[in-house]
């Protein structure tokens, strides 16, 4: 064989082998993203509950702003809230945009109306919740109770704070000291992110 030749197949060969290792890594690089996202969720019914839970969080915060309900719902992550929270009602039910909308849109003199709802792995964990220490920061003069509530409680923790407000008729996030406003179109894409990453 000449010698041109097998240095040819040679070369040919170590970038077939090349290659063959450099797919392999980017498919293995690719498939931990994936699995690295998806660790969190552990299985499609977990899946499927944190997808519910959005939807219905979706829906209650949508109408409660639409029609001038003031809220504030927080959505627990890593950090416990209760300690932060004072005279509150134990709920432990399934999250529902109903119950979520019942809570908040009933009567003022109703129980559960005031204060703050907390939903914690994946439940309601209880109501008429009230922050015990408001936030340190200056706020805004157009801010009211429920949002200044809303970031003393992200200051001290890492939950999501959802906020509607009677007079805004908008919806806010408050997450680690600050606040933002939301479009309610633009509200399950913006919690899908928070909560899934």
């Amino acid at each position: 064989m000449d010698k041109t030749l097998l240095i040819i197949i040679i070369v040919i060969l170590s970038l077939v082998f090349l290659l063959t290792i450099l797919l392999n890594l980017k498919i293995f690089d690719l498939t931990k993203k994936i699995r690295e996202k998806f660790k969190r969720l552990l299985s499609r019914n977990k899946a499927q509950s944190v997808i519910d839970m959005i939807t219905n969080i979706t829906s209650a915060t949508t109408y409660l702003s639409d029609n001038g309900h003031g809220s504030i719902i927080v959505v627990q992550r890593k950090d416990d809230v209760e300690p932060l929270f004072m005279d509150s009602q134990i709920l432990d039910a399934k999250i529902n945009s109903n119950l979520l909308i019942n809570i908040f849109s009933g009567e003022e003199s109703q129980p559960l109306h005031d204060g703050a709802l907390v939903i914690r792995d994946g439940r309601i964990a209880f109501a008429n919740a009230f922050v015990k220490k408001l936030t340190k920061t200056k706020v805004d003069k157009k801010y009211g109770a429920r949002h200044r509530a809303a970031f003393g409680l992200s200051e001290q923790c890492d939950a999501i704070v959802l906020i509607t407000s009677e007079e805004r008729k908008g919806v806010s996030i408050a997450m680690n000291g600050k606040i933002k406003t939301v479009g309610t179109d633009k509200l399950f894409d913006e919690l899908s992110e928070i909560i899934v990453g």
